[in-house]
């Protein structure tokens, strides 16, 4: 995370430099929250998924989402004893 930080403030740095007035440096996604918030280059965080809180998550160490929304698909098939395949969810 060091290295990506410091890219990123010297692409920043770069950018305003050659003459371009940047406001908005978004810092990834859910899974990098926690350490993405203490880069002061950052204007704002993504929480996509995490407001989920999906099995992407099971194994992350330090990452544990409280989810804040659920949704619900239509199951289309029974493909076998256990497994189905829902209808549409993007």
């Amino acid at each position: 995370m060091q290295e990506v930080r410091a890219r990123r403030a010297a692409i920043v740095a770069a950018l305003r430099a050659d003459g371009h007035a940047v406001t908005l440096v978004n810092g990834g996604g859910t899974g990098s929250m926690e350490t993405s918030a203490a880069d002061p280059t950052l204007t704002e965080l993504a929480a996509g998924s995490g407001l989920y809180g999906p099995h992407l998550f099971d194994r992350y160490s330090q990452f544990r989402p409280r989810p804040a929304l659920t949704f619900a698909l239509e199951v289309a098939r029974h493909a076998a004893p256990g497994i189905v395949t829902c209808l549409g969810g993007g």
